[in-house]
């Protein structure tokens, strides 16, 4: 019998909230430890050939003078879950020790030959945190601040356990546990085996919200794939270029980014334009000392908010672009994807996001059992494939003897024979057929959610207030008694509020004079005023874009521009647990 392939993956929890006391606390004791002399002297005599355990008794045999003053309910795991977050930073600089040592040899070159030389020392270091190292200018030293990680997963039963399920009880004080329930999210993948491992918590450095690291285990099915490999060339015009190379030596059509990935990067390069004129701007009130005016923090706000615009922008354009290389790569059944080895490349300021893309495609691929493979990247753009030819680049093609060929083409046509013996069996094409991979639409499951969580229920829209250019958004749920049917009034034209007004009065009476009873009203108003349950209806009448306001018999759901799946599963998520819905504020 075969056995079963399995993977696990994680998504993020919430802090309970009895555990923030004492995650900080624990927390300044790890900065305590790190940044005092004394103690910094006694980490430095830590053995970390030992076993775990074995570091984790010599660091309690040298700090028991502090664990003795802690007022936290067992001592002896607690600080076993802070031995071993300093036993990794311990490590941590250790291995920075090595990568220097590297760098001094490679005459602080950070070059592929840099890379080779830690990989054989089982180093597996990015980019930025080599260039962090070599930026030190001095031997790397132990850190003397860091996020403390609150991991229950090398934790005991005498302070977590696990129950049935997704239940798990964690001791909080000497006699008191509090039951945790572990909410998966609505996104959670189908092949889910029900295995969960313990989570651990942190204090997100980027936001400082508590939040908590849970995986999950799923299995790996069996996906027809065949032996065939994907070359993918990461570009910038181009995002990818790929072909589809059999073991005979065929080769495919070449496939590119989709439209949708193709307009995150025009969105990308103009936030990049928008970035600059508020640096420039900045820079000349800091030369005319204008830092008190008005203006300047305004800008500087801006300028802040641009640069996380960016970052989640680059993210979700990964996201989108190792969906579809792996989408693809299934499609066409290829067992193995082939990636050009940039690691040691200057990102060249990080517009160009090729390692966090690398790495979405490596994590995306080993959820269906799909091999990455990282390839040389030495002349993949100029290289001919059969005769080793060095052609000569003119503009955003290769001229060979024989004749010319796209540059990016020939990228992926280099990059899937690299590391292999594959022979190509026809020549190189003339003129590249080159296909758009075919992006799938949500908007059908986006919908089908919708009606799952509206149910028997109505879609009522509520617009929101505009004061002082700001539209203040609030998603939240209210009880039905609490809204009043004129909120949704608010921007509709002069007949539709005279309408309303009167049609209001109406049921004013009905209510009064014949004892129907106002909340009964109130449910049959807007029943009748949006009487059609077609979504698109109701968003053309408010002329916003998928906005929707989900309702049943007990409450409403206001929101704005629910966009996608995700925001959807987190409207369901928090139904479900009986919680208000955040507030945002949209400018």
């Amino acid at each position: 019998m075969k056995k079963k392939q399995v993977q696990w993956k994680s998504f993020n929890i919430n802090m309970p909230l009895e555990l923030i006391p004492i995650y900080d606390f624990l927390q300044n004791e790890l900065n305590f430890i790190l940044s005092n002399d004394e103690t910094r002297a006694v980490l430095d005599k830590i053995d970390l050939s030992k076993h775990r355990g074995d570091v984790w008794r010599d660091l309690r045999d040298n700090l028991k003078f502090r664990i003795k003053e802690w007022p936290l309910h067992n001592k002896t795991w607690h600080s076993y879950i802070l031995f071993e977050n300093i036993r990794r930073e311990i490590k941590s600089k250790q291995e920075a020790i090595i990568i220097w040592n590297e760098l001094v040899k490679n005459d602080f070159d950070i070059n592929e030959e840099l890379f080779k030389s830690l990989h054989k020392l089982k180093l597996y270091p990015t980019r930025s945190r080599i260039a962090n190292i070599k930026r030190s200018n001095s031997i790397p030293e132990l850190a003397r601040s860091a996020v403390f990680n609150l991991d229950y997963t090398i934790s005991e039963k005498q302070i977590f356990r696990m129950k049935q399920g997704n239940i798990c009880e964690i001791k909080v004080s000497k006699k008191d546990w509090i039951e945790y329930e572990i909410i998966f999210p609505s996104s959670i993948d189908e092949r889910f085996t029900g295995r969960i491992a313990k989570p651990r918590f942190i204090k997100r450095k980027r936001d400082n919200q508590y939040i908590g690291i849970c995986s999950y285990e799923y299995e790996v099915g069996d996906y027809g794939l065949e032996d065939k490999i994907l070359g993918v060339d990461i570009g910038k015009v181009k995002l990818f270029s790929s072909v589809v190379v059999d073991r005979k030596g065929n080769f495919s059509n070449e496939f590119v980014n989709t439209k949708r990935s193709q307009e995150t990067e025009y969105k990308i390069n103009k936030l990049y334009e928008n970035k600059q004129i508020l640096y420039d701007k900045l820079k000349s009130y800091e030369a005319l000392r204008l830092t008190n005016q008005s203006k300047y923090e305004i800008w500087k706000n801006l300028y802040s908010n641009i640069s996380n615009k960016i970052i989640n922008t680059k993210d979700y354009q990964a996201k989108l672009l190792s969906n579809e290389i792996v989408n693809l790569a299934l499609e066409k059944k290829c067992k193995t994807i082939h990636i050009e080895d940039l690691s040691w490349l200057n990102s060249q300021g990080g517009k160009w996001n090729h390692s966090q893309i690398h790495s979405k495609i490596i994590e995306k691929a080993t959820m269906y059992g799909i091999e990455v493979k990282k390839v040389p990247a030495f002349n993949t753009s100029k290289e001919h494939p059969v005769t080793k030819e060095i052609g000569v680049v003119n503009d955003r093609t290769i001229e060979f003897t024989t004749g010319k060929i796209d540059r990016d083409l020939l990228a992926a046509i280099n990059i899937v024979i690299r590391s292999t013996n594959i022979k190509l069996k026809k020549s190189l094409p003339k003129k590249a057929k080159t296909k758009r991979v075919k992006s799938k639409s949500n908007k059908k499951e986006i919908k089908e959610k919708v009606n799952r969580l509206k149910g028997n229920g109505q879609i009522v829209s509520f617009l929101t207030n505009v004061l002082d250019s700001t539209i203040q958004v609030e998603l939240g749920v209210r009880p039905l008694s609490e809204v009043l049917p004129c909120n949704s009034l608010i921007g509709y034209n002069k007949l539709q509020v005279w309408a309303t007004i009167i049609l209001t009065i109406l049921i004013c009476f009905k209510a009064i004079f014949y004892n129907w009873g106002f909340e009964k009203s109130k449910k049959r108003f807007f029943k009748h005023f949006y009487k059609s349950k077609n979504i698109k209806r109701v968003i053309t009448d408010l002329g916003v874009n998928k906005s929707d306001l989900l309702f049943d018999e007990n409450y409403i759901i206001m929101g704005l521009n629910i966009k996608d799946e995700k925001q959807l599963n987190k409207i369901e998520r928090e139904l479900k647990n009986g919680k208000q819905l955040s507030r945002t504020q949209v400018w």
